[in-house]
């Protein structure tokens, strides 16, 4: 085994911390493919971040590790605002495949949509936003597989403006 695969993952304080660098904190959901995680990237002051696994038996299958592997190529295409990045990717030493990703605080749209809707003005402000987003991922070539509103994040810029931003594109 390699010094770079033995160094992947290493316990600290009882949690695991990726690559030396990524100190994962606790779980934020899970899907029927993945499973994701707030961590802190500890070579950028602590910078909150996303780690997205396959799960065990996810990851066994070829055809599924294609597919998020494809996921963070298309993600890595697409320099857009309102579409998640990608900051890094790696492989545990298990052979589970994992992408870090851009954190972002705020709600997704499903839990902003006060009951009984929403003002038209804020609702069509979303809709631009997420018609541009999805423009710019499909002028690369990139089409959003999982979208609802769990996978659209609303945060608060400074000054009160809101700013949508696209995740989880689907494996």
């Amino acid at each position: 085994m390699s010094s770079d695969v033995e160094q992947e993952v290493r316990q600290e304080d009882g949690k695991p911390v990726l690559k030396n660098r990524y100190a994962v904190e606790r779980e934020l959901g899970r899907g029927g493919m993945s499973v994701v995680y707030l961590a802190h990237d500890r070579k950028l002051l602590n910078k909150p971040v996303v780690v997205k696994m396959l799960l065990e038996k996810q990851n066994q299958n070829e055809w599924v590790r294609k597919k998020f592997m494809q996921e963070m190529e298309a993600l890595a295409r697409i320099d857009h605002p309102g579409i998640i990045s990608i900051l890094d990717y790696g492989d545990l030493p298990n052979g589970t495949q994992y992408l870090v990703m851009q954190y972002v605080e705020g709600r997704t749209l499903r839990d902003t949509i006060p009951e009984g809707g929403m003002e038209m003005s804020r609702a069509s402000n979303f809709i631009r936003q997420i018609g541009q987003a999805l423009s710019a991922a499909h002028g690369k070539g990139v089409w959003h597989r999982d979208l609802k509103p769990e996978n659209i994040m609303i945060s608060t810029l400074a000054g009160g403006e809101e700013h949508v931003k696209l995740i989880d594109f689907g494996i």
